[in-house]
């Protein structure tokens, strides 16, 4: 994770932040939707704001939460209130354990689900039949076998703590659009 510090002399990494806040926010634009201040420069593939200082590349949220907050703690995250990865309105950053960054994703609803995660062997299709065939009495063993799962993965579909978005009541028209 970076580490960004400001230090007594104002500088950030042994750089003089007045000069580096210049170049720092002639990369942003501040007249963002919903008040997000828009990183304008390189972003990663996962769309945060990236800048280099000192042979590093630093994530732009981090570095403008620094300049306004302070130094930022070792194993801290800066969270985005806006859920905006290339914001860097630092009214809309906060700081958080990965705990906390895991719970305002899971409240706000944008964990990947189903399909939408990587490493799902299940279709919706494939869980509403293995719904369909639990209601029927197919028993866990039989269905794990056909789906190649575990008999736990079925049973996690049973009770709703994995796939609980595809319910009875889902069509599967919905699952294939």
């Amino acid at each position: 994770m970076d580490q960004v510090k400001i230090e007594t002399e104002r500088t950030v990494l042994g750089v003089n932040v007045d000069s580096f806040e210049e170049r720092f926010w002639s990369k942003v634009d501040k007249d963002g939707a919903n008040g997000c201040w828009n990183w304008t420069a390189y972003k990663d593939p996962q769309g945060y704001g990236r800048i280099g200082i000192n042979k590093s590349s630093l994530l732009s949220h981090r570095v403008s939460y620094a300049i306004y907050h302070g130094d930022i703690e070792n194993g801290l995250h800066v969270c985005h209130t806006c859920d905006n990865r290339a914001c860097t309105n630092p009214d809309h950053l906060f700081l958080g354990t990965n705990q906390d960054n895991m719970d305002d994703m899971t409240a706000k609803d944008r964990q990947a689900k189903g399909e939408g995660n990587g490493m799902a062997k299940l279709t919706a299709v494939k869980v509403l039949e293995i719904k369909r065939l639990l209601a029927g009495g197919v028993t866990q063993e039989v269905i794990a076998s056909v789906y190649a799962l575990s008999q736990q993965g079925v049973s996690l579909i049973k009770t709703g703590r994995r796939w609980a978005h595809v319910t009875a009541d889902t069509s599967i028209a919905n699952c294939l659009e």
